[in-house]
C-alpha cells in the first residue's frame, strides 16, 4: 500500500464554471473545487517571533488560573456583549513561573522558520496565481452550498445592479450622505444607550459604545451575492454581510433579547433534527393533504412599518412581559427600528440604503421576523388552523 492509502482525499470536488465560452482553465476544477475555504500551505512555518506573541498569552492564562485557584467561580451571564479584559494578573509563584520560563526555552528549541511542505503540486500553485491575477472573473459561493461558481465580473454587477436598482427595496445614494447618515445613526445609537441606561448592564453598554468607535472609519456592510444553482435560469440571492458595521453590534444585543421569545413561538424548531422527530409524532387522518410552500423574496416583500407595529403589540403586551421578564420593551422596540431602518451598505463603488424590512443578514439572522410571522398568520386565521402547533 502506498502512503497515500493512510490519509483522507477530496472526492466531490464540486465547482461550476458559469462563464461564457466556459473560459476559466478545466484544471481550476481540481483547485477550486476544494471549496473557498481551503488554504494553501505558506511558504514557510510559523516563526519564533510569532510563537512568543501566543506564549504572553499563554503566560497570562497560567498567571489567571493561580490567581484565582481556589475561589469559587461567579456564575456570568451567558452573553457575547462584553469588552475583553486587559488585566494583568501578578506574577505566579516562583516555582511556576520557572516551569513557564524552561517550557519556553525548550518550545524555541523546536519552533524554527522553515520552508513548509505545500499541500497543492507546483502546477497547481501556478494555476492557482493566473486565476488570483485574473479580475474578470468572480469565485462566489452557490446557494444551498452546492459549491464554488465562477462568473464574469460583468456578470455579477449585473445581477448585484438588477437587485439594487429596485426602488421599492433599495435607495442607492451619495457617499457623502451615507457618511452623514451613518454619523447621525451613532449618535442615535449612543442617545439610546444614554435613554435606556437603567435597563442596560455595565457590560452592555461598555460593548456597543466601545463597537460605536471601532466600526467608524467603515460603518457599512458589504452587499455580495449566492449563486442559485438550483434554479432555471440560474439567479443570485442577495445578502448583506453586517459584520464590523455600525448598528452590528445593536443587531447582537436585539437577537440576545428575542432569542427565548422566538424559540417559545409555535412556528419554532431548532434543527431538521427536530423538525423530523415533531413530524414522527403528527398522527394524520387518513384523508389528510400534505403540501408544502415557498415564498418568493419574503423579507423584502414584508412591510417595515406593518412588522414594527405588530411587534410594537406584541411586546407591550401583558402575557408576553408575564411570561418575558428579561426585556424592556420600550428599549427593545427602539433597537429595533435604528438596526431595521439603517441597513446601509457597499457594493463596489455604490452605496445603498436598503428600504423594505430585511434581507439575509450574515452574521445574525433577522430574528423580530419569526416574532412577526406568526403574528401575521394568527391576525389573518391562515395555515396555523390547519397544523396545529407550527406551520412549515
Amino acid at each position: 500500500m502506498t502512503p497515500g492509502c493512510y490519509f483522507g482525499k477530496v472526492i466531490n470536488r464540486a465547482f461550476h464554471d458559469l462563464t461564457h465560452g466556459k473560459s476559466i482553465p478545466p484544471a481550476a476544477h481540481e483547485i477550486l473545487g476544494l471549496s473557498l475555504k481551503f488554504i494553501p500551505t505558506p511558504e514557510y512555518t510559523t516563526s519564533t517571533n510569532f510563537a512568543a506573541k501566543s506564549f504572553a498569552r499563554l503566560e497570562r492564562d497560567v498567571a489567571l488560573k493561580v490567581w484565582f485557584a481556589g475561589e469559587k467561580l461567579k456564575e456570568l451571564p451567558k452573553t457575547k456583549l462584553y469588552v475583553k479584559s486587559i488585566w494583568q494578573p501578578p506574577l505566579p509563584p516562583l516555582g511556576i513561573d520557572s516551569r513557564l520560563s524552561t517550557f519556553g526555552s525548550e518550545l524555541n528549541k523546536i519552533i524554527r522558520r522553515r520552508r513548509g511542505k505545500p499541500n497543492l503540486n507546483t502546477f497547481q500553485r501556478k494555476l492557482l496565481s493566473r486565476l488570483e491575477s485574473d479580475d474578470s472573473t468572480v469565485y462566489c459561493n452557490s446557494d444551498k452550498g452546492l459549491g464554488p461558481v465562477g462568473v464574469k465580473l460583468k456578470w455579477y454587477h449585473q445581477h448585484g445592479l438588477k437587485h439594487l436598482t429596485n426602488t421599492s427595496v433599495y435607495n442607492i445614494i451619495p457617499e457623502e450622505q451615507a457618511l452623514a447618515d451613518a454619523s447621525q445613526l451613532k449618535s442615535d445609537i449612543f442617545d439610546w444607550t444614554f435613554k435606556h441606561r437603567k435597563t442596560l448592564t455595565d457590560t452592555e453598554v461598555k460593548y456597543l459604545r466601545k463597537k460605536l468607535d471601532e466600526t467608524e472609519k467603515d460603518p457599512f456592510g458589504y452587499f455580495y451575492l449566492l449563486i442559485k444553482l438550483h434554479k432555471t435560469p440560474v439567479s443570485t440571492r442577495p445578502v448583506c454581510s453586517d459584520c464590523a458595521s455600525l448598528p452590528h453590534a445593536l443587531g447582537q444585543w436585539v437577537d440576545e433579547k428575542l432569542q427565548p421569545i422566538v424559540k417559545a413561538q409555535r412556528t419554532y424548531f431548532k434543527n431538521s433534527f427536530e423538525l423530523k422527530q415533531e413530524l414522527d409524532k403528527l398522527i394524520l387522518p387518513p384523508n389528510a393533504s400534505l403540501f408544502t410552500y415557498d415564498a418568493a423574496s419574503m423579507y423584502t416583500n414584508i412591510n417595515t412599518n406593518d412588522c414594527i407595529e405588530r411587534l410594537d403589540e406584541y411586546l407591550n403586551r401583558r402575557s408576553t412581559y408575564m411570561r418575558f421578564t428579561h426585556y424592556s420593551a420600550p428599549a427593545l422596540l427602539e433597537a429595533i427600528i435604528l438596526v431595521m431602518k439603517n441597513d446601509r451598505m457597499r457594493f463596489g463603488d455604490i452605496i445603498a440604503h436598503q428600504l423594505s424590512v430585511a434581507l439575509l443578514w450574515e452574521c445574525h439572522q433577522p430574528q423580530p421576523l419569526p416574532i412577526y410571522l406568526w403574528q401575521y398568520l394568527k391576525k389573518k386565521n391562515s395555515f396555523s388552523t390547519l397544523i396545529p402547533g407550527y406551520f412549515i
